[in-house]
């Protein structure tokens, strides 16, 4: 250091000797090699910082991420993003979405194997249901994600382990809900018809006749996964296909003897099978029927020579059923009046139809009580599935 010290003084007392117009343009010509050097140097220190990396994020971050979608975050999945952004469709996306919509719809007539467009597509239509409230796009949903889980090739049939299975399923099952629900959202009227979609049209046959369990007639559903469970400690969800609904049980023909509750609430699943569904998106205009199963069937239902179980919510239909205030009249009120069964044709109801051969439970309630008293108990006891098998309640 100290050579160049002196090294250094040396240089500016050879510049003292020289002219001053010299001097003045070794001084610059130094301050400028020093600018170029810290330019050098913030470049370079610029580019140690790699373009693309990664980041670690919580556990909790991670599952969000992995579990986002369209119904659960109100924005599409990162599968759909890859197909828009590969498409190069993503802005037009963003800022015109029914026209991207029709764009893909045309990609996937030409292509109708390819499961990502067709999931991209039921993610979006969905997105754009809930955003217009529109009939024709929740049908468009339920179209695309049927596609998606019932191919015509079993070499395309989703991994079953693929997350877009589950959430295709969820874009099915609400969607169909949001296709036939009145616009307050607290009922669902299913029936015939030929409704319309974005690219064309659906024709939907739907019995009336066939709601039934046993001899009770089905009718008046009520979205049952947009209810919210009070005053139980448990709430039982089955996970299948289908529109979870809510429907009330009346008998066809004047009761006699044993008769199930007049309060009760039966969990059932709508579901719509449509045919060649790749042909019909591929014509503009598909044939679907509607059907309705009570959830406490046991057997799966069949669709394109597949079995699945059926989407319900058994714990929702129940506490909709207690809720009703008449339920609990017969407490303080029956007891102090006296009066209260005289006005009751049966004391003894059931919470579902006689099946012969199962064993009967009786549930005897005490003074000032009622029957929705056993609420808990009933809940747990109907929602085990090797219980109900074997007992009525």
């Amino acid at each position: 250091m100290g050579s160049q010290d002196a090294a250094g003084k040396g240089s500016l007392r050879s510049c003292h000797r020289r002219k001053p117009q010299a001097l003045i343009m070794i001084l610059a010509r130094r301050k400028s090699r020093r600018r170029l050097s810290l330019v050098g140097a913030a470049m370079l220190a610029a580019c140690s910082v790699a373009p693309v990396g990664v980041e670690r994020v919580s556990p909790q971050d991670t599952q969000r991420q992995l579990t986002s979608n369209v119904i659960s975050t109100d924005d599409v999945r990162p599968d759909t993003r890859i197909v828009l952004q590969r498409l190069g469709m993503w802005e037009l996306w963003k800022t015109d979405p029914q026209t991207a919509l029709a764009a893909l719809h045309r990609i996937v007539v030409g292509d109708p194997g390819n499961a990502d467009d067709l999931f991209a597509l039921a993610e979006m239509s969905f997105h754009q249901a809930e955003t217009d409230n529109a009939q024709a796009y929740s049908l468009a949903a339920v179209a695309y994600a049927f596609a998606f889980l019932f191919p015509n090739d079993p070499n395309h049939v989703p991994n079953a382990l693929d997350p877009r299975v589950r959430t295709a399923t969820d874009i099915y099952n609400r969607g169909l809900t949001s296709a036939f629900a009145t616009p307050d959202r607290s009922r669902v009227v299913l029936r015939s018809g030929n409704f319309a979609l974005p690219f064309g049209s659906i024709e939907i046959s739907f019995n009336s006749a066939s709601a039934k369990w046993h001899d009770l007639r089905l009718s008046n559903f009520t979205p049952a996964d947009e209810l919210r469970v009070e005053g139980l400690r448990s709430v039982y969800r089955l996970h299948g296909l289908g529109s979870s609904l809510v429907a009330d049980a009346s008998a066809q023909t004047q009761e006699t003897g044993f008769q199930v509750s007049a309060d009760l609430k039966v969990p059932v699943s709508a579901v719509l099978r449509i045919d060649d569904p790749e042909q019909g998106l591929a014509l503009g205009h598909l044939r679907g029927r509607l059907e309705v199963y009570p959830a406490y069937e046991p057997a799966p239902v069949e669709v394109r020579g597949r079995s699945f179980p059926l989407e319900a919510d058994p714990t929702a239909a129940f506490a909709y059923g207690l809720s009703d205030p008449k339920v609990w009249e017969s407490e303080y009120g029956g007891f102090l009046r006296g009066d209260f069964f005289e006005r009751r044709s049966s004391q003894l109801v059931g919470l579902q139809p006689y099946e012969p051969g199962e064993i009967p439970v009786v549930f005897i309630h005490g003074t000032a009580s009622s029957a929705g008293r056993w609420a808990d108990l009933l809940n747990d006891l109907q929602s085990d599935p090797i219980l109900r098998e074997h007992f009525q309640f």
